[in-house]
């Protein structure tokens, strides 16, 4: 008797590999969203691939090409599996639908005068005429609410960054500086925010669908002290500290934004340390002992310098998303190149 082996065999959903793809990367779906401006609720639902509650087919293959853009992969790869699965769906559906509507239920008749009938609508589509322009007057003519918990105003921050936390309405668009940051399903936000060392004013403002706006300003002193390379006056003690600042092994990055606040996010050594905006003119410096990887919403307005380098750069020449940006210390760098050497000997004994 000849015996057959089974083996089970797990065909992943588009929105399962969308899923393992940005679990892989270590960026969560708040940020996509933030970066995107595609809906956090929406990229949730294309993940559990719950696509009757997404909207019609053209906004859902916008959100999928932005969001496989951000992901670093083919957005046509993407799109042909979304219709696939989208079909299957549909073609599941179908017979369901036929076998109700096969299905004939007696109902007794209930027989109405034709003008009790329309005089029953007339009133009911009143009602609700006048209710719905009740409560969008009523909208219409208040501020958007916005509070602030943090942080408090006047006050002095020992680090170069802070949280600003806070609510609004439902559906109102929040900014901070002139950036955009993202607004949960709830209302709530969160957001780090870069400092500039002195006087810092963050005006945030929010805006309702009615283009009713309410600003709140915030003033902090930020009092820290900057990771910089020590200096010394004199010019021989100055010269080793910069050989020795050069060659310590570790890296250094110094990342700010210009006229326009940017949002990045920083790993060091594979550990998340930064997400949030950078605001206009203000500047973030990492430190790390094997690489630093940054992520930017806004590649060419993100401008860096590594080490000991005298001038700022951008971080890329693309106008848009640009993903793990990695800089790699000098002692990873020397590794690498001894590995290389290793295997060129391979190679060269192999011969």
């Amino acid at each position: 008797m000849i015996e057959f082996s089974k083996k089970n065999i797990t065909i992943r959903t588009l929105g399962e590999r969308l899923r393992g793809i940005r679990e892989k990367t270590g960026i969560t779906i708040e940020e996509i969203a933030k970066v995107t401006k595609v809906n956090k609720k929406y990229l949730e639902y294309i993940e559990a691939d719950d696509y009757d509650r997404l909207p019609s087919d053209v906004y859902v293959k916008g959100f999928l090409r932005s969001y496989s853009n951000f992901l670093g992969i083919e957005a046509k790869d993407v799109l042909k599996i979304y219709d696939k699965e989208r079909g299957i769906q549909e073609n599941i559906k179908k017979p369901k639908a036929q076998d109700t509507r096969s299905k004939k239920i007696k109902i007794p008749a209930i027989v109405l005068p034709f003008r009790i009938i329309a005089g029953i609508f007339a009133g009911l589509f009143f009602v609700i005429i006048a209710w719905y322009f009740y409560i969008e007057t009523g909208k219409f003519s208040e501020a958007p609410r916005l509070l602030i918990s943090k942080p408090v105003n006047n006050v002095v921050v020992k680090e170069s960054s802070t949280e600003i936390v806070g609510v609004t309405d439902i559906g109102n668009r929040v900014v901070v500086n002139g950036q955009v940051i993202f607004v949960n399903e709830k209302g709530e936000f969160r957001e780090r925010i870069s400092l500039k060392e002195g006087i810092n004013k963050l005006i945030v403002k929010s805006t309702n669908k009615f283009d009713k706006e309410i600003e709140r300003e915030i003033n902090l002193l930020s009092q820290y002290e900057k990771k910089l390379p020590e200096k010394n006056n004199d010019e021989n003690s100055n010269d080793n500290n910069n050989e020795q600042n050069k060659f310590d092994g570790k890296v250094r990055v110094f990342i700010k934004a210009n006229d326009t606040p940017v949002w990045i996010s920083v790993k060091v050594d594979g550990i998340k340390q930064y997400s949030g905006t950078i605001l206009s003119n203000t500047e973030q410096s990492f430190e790390g002992n094997d690489e630093i990887s940054i992520t930017s919403g806004m590649a060419k307005q993100t401008f860096i310098k590594v080490d000991n380098e005298k001038d700022y750069h951008e971080l890329a020449d693309n106008p848009g998303v640009i993903r793990d940006v990695i800089f790699k210390s000098r002692n990873q760098l020397q590794e690498n190149d001894v590995e290389s050497e290793t295997v060129n000997d391979v190679i060269d004994d192999d011969e």
